[in-house]
C-alpha cells in the first residue's frame, strides 16, 4: 500500500456567475500583483477579469463590452486574453484594451481554443481548424465528435521565438475511444483508450498528454522522440465507480516541484493525483493524495495563486456557475496580529452579510409590487392572488451515460437553479436498481398503453441541490423517449422538458480502431454475420444506425464506410460496412443481429423501402452465446443464495460473536469472506434481472435465426425460465443441451446452422 502525502485543502465560495459553458474561466500567470488575476465568461457574452483579496472581496479590473451570442470558451497566451463568442475570436489587452478581432466562419459550436500568436486553433464538435492570424490555414474533420484539445509545441523549438505551424502538435480526444494526434491538419498517430475521451491536460514539464474518460478512468500518454508518437504511461480505473471526468489540470499544488494532477468530476467530485514511479521506471500509476467535492458538475479547473500570494489554490467553474477555491491550508499557529487581522475580517464580512441581506429583501418587495402591478395591467388575477405567465430561463443538462462492466444506465439531470424533483415518463420499462434512493415515486402502466410504460419521480439528495441521478436498466431490442421534466424549486416554479432517446441496443459504445475490435481477445472470436441489402443509400443506412447504437457520429462522412462498437458489459464487439444498396453486420452475439434485423426493417418500413436479409452463423455460434451468458447467472443466483447464508449465520453468532470453529468449513468460509459475499450480492442485484431477460432473448434468436429449428412450445419457455434460478453454470448448460436439442458435442446445432439462409 503506498501511503499519499499528506495535503489539505480549504474551501471558499468566491463568486457566482451566468456562465454555464466549460473551458470560460481563465486564470492569468503571476505578473507584478502577488495575486494572480481571474477571468470569467458570462451567458450575455461578457468576459469579467478580476482579482480576489484575502477576504474573498472581488476587485475589478475589467468588463467587455456584452455581446450576441454567449462565450463558448476562452483561453490566455502570455498576458493577453482571447475568447470566443458565436464565430466571432476577440482578444483583449492586460489593461483591458481590444486589439484583435476577426470572424472565423466556422459552422460548428467552439468549444476549445489554442493560442499561440500568430497561431490560432479552435476546435468545434467536429472540426478543428487553424488560423494565421486572421487567414485560415487549414481543418481537420474527426471521424467521431471531438470532447477536448490541448495542444503543444515539440520540444526543439522550446527556446526558438520563430516558430511554423508545423512546429505543434494538436491533441484531440474523441468519442470514439480515441486520442489522436495531428500535425498540419493531419493525423499522425492514435491511441485507443478504455472509453469515450472526455478531458485533456497536457504537462509542459514531463512532456505528457493526461486524459480522463466518460467511465471515470485516467490515463497519461507520454510524446516520444520527434513528437511524432505517443506511447501509453499508464491506464488507471478506479476498483469503485467513477462519475465521469469533465476537467482536467496540472500543477505543483503542494510546491514540491512535483507536478500533481487536478480532476474534476461530474457529480462535483474535485480530486488531485501524484504519480507514483519507482525509480528507474518509464511507467507509474496515479495516487490520490487528496479529495473533496462541489456539490455540482464540474466545467473548468485552473490553479495559481489566487487568493493569497504564499499558498495556491485550486479555481473550480461548477455547472449553477458557482465559482469555488480550495486552497493549501497554512499553519495553524498563526501569529497575535493575524488573529487579530482574521477577527476585523470577519466583521466586516459580518456587516456586508447583513446589507446582502437587506437589499435582497428590499428586492423582494419591490418585485411583488411590480408582479401586482403587471397583473393588474394584464388583468389576469384570481382572487386577490395576482397570477401572471412566466418562462423558464434556467438551463437543463440531461446525460444519459452507460455503465462500465454493468447492464445499467445513468440518467443525470443537472440544472443551474436549486432543483425540487424530476419526473420521468418512459415509453419503456424501466429497471430501476435498488441503490437508486433518488426514486421517490415509481409506477408501471398497463401494457396497453403504448405512449407510456413508466412514470417515476426523482427527487434530489439533501447535499446535492442542483442535479439529481438514476440508475437503471431496459431491455434489448426496445426502443422509445424518455421524457425528462425538471422542475425549479424558487418561485416563480417553471420546468423544463427534454426528451432522450432510449435506443434498441443501449449498451453498445463506438470504438476507434476496427481491426482490434473485432480480433482482441486471446481466442479467435465467434463472428456471424447479417448482410442487408435494398435500395437504400449510404446516407439512409447511417441515419438508421444513428438511432440503433449509441455514439455514431451524428455527420455522415463518406469516406467512414466502417464503423466498430463494443458492449460495455458483455465486452462484445459489433462491426458494421455499409455502402450504398448493403451493409454488414458481424458480431458475435445471435441476439444483436435479431434486433438489429427487426430494428432495420421498421426503419425502411418508414421509408416504404425494400430490404432483405442473408444470415451467415457460425456453427459455434450458439453453444459460444451460451458460454458468455449461463456463467454469469450462475454466479448471480450463487451470490444471491451466499448473502443469505451469510445473514441466517451472523444472526446465529449473535453480538456475542460466536467462534467459527462450530460450523461445518464451507460455513466458516462464507463468514470469513463476508465483505467479499456482501460485493457479489450487490453486483448480483444489478445484473441478475438484466441477465434472465438476456438469456430469453438470446433463446428466443436461436430458435428465430437458425434455420429449421423448430419454435419453442410452452413446456420448453417454462423450463427455460426455472433454468435462470440454478447456481451450477455446468447443470444449466447441460439442460440447454437437451431443451435445445443438441447433444454433448454440439452436431445437433451443427446440422441447422451450417445450412445458412436468406430471409
Amino acid at each position: 500500500m503506498i501511503a499519499a502525502p499528506d495535503i489539505q485543502l480549504v474551501r471558499r465560495e468566491v463568486t457566482t456567475v451566468a456562465s454555464r459553458s466549460p473551458r470560460c474561466m481563465v486564470v492569468y500567470p503571476l505578473g507584478k500583483k502577488s495575486r494572480q488575476r481571474i477571468g470569467v465568461a458570462d451567458k450575455n457574452g461578457i468576459m469579467s477579469v478580476f482579482s480576489l483579496r484575502k477576504a474573498m472581496e472581488r476587485v475589478a479590473v475589467f468588463e467587455t463590452p456584452p455581446q450576441n451570442r454567449p462565450v463558448s470558451c476562452a483561453t490566455i497566451y502570455e498576458d493577453q486574453l482571447f475568447f470566443v463568442h458565436g464565430s466571432t475570436l476577440e482578444a483583449y489587452s492586460r489593461k483591458g484594451r481590444r486589439f484583435f478581432s476577426f470572424d472565423t466562419n466556422v459552422t460548428d459550436v467552439i468549444h476549445t481554443l489554442f493560442v499561440s500568436t500568430p497561431f490560432i486553433i479552435c476546435c468545434g464538435n467536429f472540426m478543428a481548424t487553424g488560423f494565421r492570424e486572421a487567414s485560415e490555414l487549414g481543418f481537420y474533420m474527426a471521424p467521431d465528435r471531438i470532447n477536448a484539445m490541448a495542444v503543444f509545441a515539440v520540444s526543439s523549438v522550446a527556446n526558438l521565438e520563430e516558430r511554423n505551424f508545423d512546429d505543434y502538435r494538436c491533441i484531440l480526444g474523441c468519442n470514439d475511444r480515441t486520442v489522436r494526434m495531428l500535425r498540419s491538419h493531419k493525423s499522425i498517430d492514435d491511441i485507443r483508450c478504455e472509453a469515450p475521451v472526455t478531458s485533456l491536460g497536457v504537462s509542459d514539464g514531463t512532456r505528457r498528454v493526461y486524459y480522463g474518460t466518460s467511465a471515470g478512468s485516467l490515463g497519461c500518454l507520454d510524446i516520444g522522440n520527434g513528437d511524432s508518437f505517443l506511447s501509453r504511461v499508464f491506464s488507471f480505473a478506479p476498483d469503485d465507480h467513477q462519475a465521469a471526468v469533465t476537467a482536467l489540470a496540472v500543477y505543483d499544488i503542494n510546491m514540491d516541484e512535483r507536478e500533481e494532477l487536478l480532476v474534476g468530476r461530474q457529480d462535483g467530485s474535485v480530486q488531485i493525483f501524484y504519480v507514483y514511479a519507482e525509480e528507474g521506471a518509464d511507467s507509474g500509476h496515479p495516487v490520490c493524495m487528496w479529495s473533496g467535492n462541489t456539490d455540482e458538475s464540474v466545467l473548468s479547473m485552473a490553479a495559481g495563486f489566487i487568493t493569497d500570494s504564499r499558498r495556491p489554490g485550486v479555481l473550480v467553474h461548477s455547472f449553477s456557475g458557482r465559482i469555488t477555491t480550495f486552497t493549501l491550508k497554512e499553519e495553524e499557529h498563526a501569529a497575535p496580529k493575524e488573529m487579530e487581522a482574521v477577527d476585523v475580517v470577519l466583521e466586516c464580512t459580518d456587516a456586508q452579510i447583513n446589507e446582502a441581506r437587506a437589499e435582497i429583501e428590499g428586492l423582494k418587495r419591490s418585485i411583488e409590487a411590480r408582479t401586482r402591478e403587471l397583473a393588474a395591467y394584464s388583468g389576469v388575477k384570481k382572487g386577490d392572488t395576482p397570477l401572471l405567465a412566466v418562462s423558464s430561463t434556467f438551463k437543463t443538462k440531461v446525460t444519459l451515460s452507460q455503465q462500465k462492466d454493468s447492464p445499467a444506465l445513468r440518467l443525470i439531470v443537472e440544472v443551474d437553479t436549486p432543483l425540487d424533483c424530476v419526473v420521468l415518463q418512459s415509453e419503456l420499462h424501466l429497471h430501476f436498481l435498488e441503490e437508486s434512493a433518488e426514486v421517490i415515486v415509481q409506477e408501471e402502466i398497463p401494457r396497453n398503453n403504448p405512449l407510456t410504460k413508466t412514470i417515476a419521480i426523482l427527487h434530489p439528495l439533501e447535499t446535492r441541490n442542483y442535479s439529481c441521478s438514476v440508475a437503471f436498466w431496459v431491455e434489448d431490442g426496445q426502443w422509445g423517449l424518455l421524457k425528462v421534466t425538471a422542475l425549479a424549486a424558487p418561485a416563480p416554479r417553471t420546468a423544463q422538458v427534454k426528451m432522450v432517446q432510449l435506443r434498441p441496443l443501449p449498451l453498445y459504445a463506438r470504438v476507434g480502431r476496427v481491426d482490434k475490435a473485432v480480433t482482441e481477445g486471446n481466442a479467435s472470436p465467434v463472428l456471424s454475420t447479417m448482410e442487408v441489402r435494398g435500395n437504400f443509400s449510404a446516407r439512409d443506412m447511417h441515419s438508421w444506425i444513428f438511432r440503433l447504437l449509441p455514439g455514431t457520429p451524428e455527420m455522415y462522412q463518406e469516406k467512414m464506410s466502417t464503423l466498430s462498437y463494443e458492449d460495455t458489459f458483455f465486452q462484445n464487439p459489433l462491426e458494421v460496412k455499409y455502402g450504398d444498396g448493403s451493409a454488414l453486420f458481424t458480431t458475435e452475439l445471435l441476439q444483436v443481429l435479431m434486433v438489429t434485423e427487426r430494428f432495420i426493417r421498421y426503419c425502411a418500413s418508414e421509408r416504404s423501402l425494400e430490404v432483405s436479409f442473408s444470415v451467415g452463423i457460425h456453427s459455434e455460434a450458439v453453444r459460444s452465446n451460451l458460454s458468455r451468458i449461463v456463467p454469469r447467472i450462475a454466479a448471480c443466483n450463487k451470490g444471491l443464495t451466499s448473502f443469505r447464508l451469510l445473514e441466517a449465520l451472523q444472526e446465529l453468532q449473535g453480538g456475542q460473536q460466536t467462534d467459527m470453529v462450530c460450523f461445518p468449513k464451507e460455513y466458516q468460509r462464507i463468514l470469513s469472506q463476508a465483505d467479499e459475499t456482501k460485493k457479489e450480492h450487490a453486483q448480483a442485484m444489478v445484473t441478475r434481472g438484466y441477465l434472465q431477460k438476456a438469456f430469453v432473448s438470446l433463446c428466443s434468436s436461436v430458435v428465430d435465426i437458425v434455420p429449421k429449428k423448430p419454435k419453442m412450445s410452452l413446456v420448453t419457455k417454462e423450463a427455460l425460465a426455472a433454468l435462470t434460478d440454478c447456481s451450477d453454470a455446468s447443470e444449466m448448460m447441460s439442460r440447454l443441451d437437451s431443451l435445445l436439442l443438441c447433444d454433448e458435442r454440439g452436431e445437433g446445432l451443427k446440422s441447422t446452422v451450417d445450412e445458412g439462409g436468406g430471409r
